[in-house]
C-alpha cells in the first residue's frame, strides 16, 4: 500500500523547467564595436558627398540656362577649334612625307632614220611630277618582234639606255644584249600548223615578246629628265632587229621609311593629328587664347 501511493507521488509531480543557454546568449549578444559604426558612418557620408558632387551642376545648369549655354559653348569652342587646327596640320604633315611611287608606261618609237635608231622618255609621271630624290629608278624595255628569218639572222644585237639630266648631262647608264629565242625549223612549222586558223583570222602573229631590265639606278639631287633607248648592232655588222612595238615600263621605289608612311598613310595622318592636337592643347600660348575665351562666355 505504501509503495503504491509512493509511486502515484513521483509521477504526479512536477518537474522545474529547463533553461536554454543558448537561447539566452543569443538574447543577450554583445553590442558592435564603436569603430565599426564609425567607419560605416564615414563610407555613407564619403558616397553621399560623391553623388552630390555629380548631381549638383545638373541642377545648377537647370537652375540658369544662360550661364550652362555660355559654360558649353567655353567647353566647346576651344576643343573644336584645335581638332579642326591639327587635322589640317596633319593632313600637311603626312602630304609633305609622304610621297608616291612614279609609274610611266609609254610606247617608243624609234627613229631609223638616225645611223644608231634612238627614243626618248620623259622621267615624270601623268601629272608632270618628277621622281624624287633617293628613290630607286627601275626600267625594262617590252620588245615585239616578228619573227622572221632576217631576225633571226640578226641574232644578237645591243640595247643601250642612258639617263639625261635637264642638260644633257648622262647621270647613268646601261647596256643589254638581246637575242629572240631560238626555235628550229620543224617547231616552227608545228606551232604554224596548230595555230594556222588563228593566224589567218588575225587572232594571233608569228612575233616574240621580249623583256629585257635596261636600267637600274638611284635618283640623286640631279634630276633626271628624260631616258633615252638606242638600238646597236652587234661588231662586225650593221644590221639592225625589226620591231612591231616597243614599251617602256619605269618605276620608282621608296626608301623604307617614306614606303612605311605610305603604306599606313591614314594610320600616320591619324596619329600625327593626334600628337599636333596634343601640342596645340598644351600649348603655354593658348593660355591666354583660354582666358579671353573663358572671359568672353562668362559675359
Amino acid at each position: 500500500m505504501d509503495r503504491r501511493s509512493h509511486r502515484h507521488n513521483l509521477s504526479t509531480a512536477t518537474i522545474p523547467p529547463v533553461k536554454n543557454d543558448l537561447a539566452g546568449d543569443h538574447n543577450y549578444s554583445s553590442p558592435p564595436a564603436p569603430w565599426l559604426l564609425d567607419l560605416i558612418a564615414y563610407q555613407v557620408d564619403l558616397i553621399t558627398t560623391l553623388l552630390l558632387s555629380l548631381i549638383s551642376p545638373f541642377f545648377t545648369s537647370l537652375s540658369d540656362p544662360h550661364s550652362a549655354a555660355s559654360r558649353v559653348r567655353f567647353l566647346l569652342r576651344r576643343p573644336l577649334a584645335v581638332a579642326a587646327a591639327a587635322a589640317l596640320l596633319g593632313l600637311v604633315l603626312v602630304k609633305l612625307w609622304a610621297d608616291e611611287p612614279v609609274i610611266v608606261r609609254e610606247p617608243l618609237y624609234f627613229d631609223y632614220t638616225e645611223p644608231l635608231p634612238s627614243a626618248r622618255v620623259s622621267l615624270r609621271d601623268g601629272n608632270g611630277r618628277p621622281v624624287p630624290a633617293g628613290h630607286a629608278v627601275r626600267a625594262s624595255l617590252q620588245l615585239v618582234m616578228p619573227e622572221s628569218d632576217y631576225n633571226i639572222h640578226v641574232g644578237i644585237f645591243q640595247v643601250n639606255a642612258e639617263a639625261l639630266s635637264s642638260k644633257g648631262n648622262i647621270i647613268a647608264t646601261s647596256s643589254q644584249p638581246c637575242m629572240m629565242r631560238f626555235r628550229s625549223l620543224p617547231v616552227r612549222l608545228t606551232h604554224t600548223f596548230l595555230m594556222g586558223v588563228p593566224l589567218l583570222l588575225g587572232m594571233s602573229t608569228e612575233s616574240q615578246e621580249m623583256i629585257v631590265e635596261i636600267l637600274r639606278y638611284k635618283e640623286s639631287i640631279r634630276k633626271t629628265e628624260m631616258i633615252r633607248i638606242k638600238l646597236m648592232p652587234r661588231a662586225g655588222t650593221s644590221d639592225l632587229p625589226q620591231i612591231y612595238s616597243a614599251v617602256i615600263h619605269i618605276t620608282s621605289q621608296l626608301p623604307w621609311t617614306k614606303r612605311l608612311v605610305y603604306n599606313w598613310k591614314w594610320t600616320v595622318y591619324v596619329w600625327s593629328s593626334l600628337f599636333v592636337y596634343v601640342f596645340l592643347f598644351d600649348y603655354p600660348g593658348f593660355a591666354i587664347t583660354n582666358r579671353f575665351l573663358y572671359q568672353d562666355g562668362a559675359r
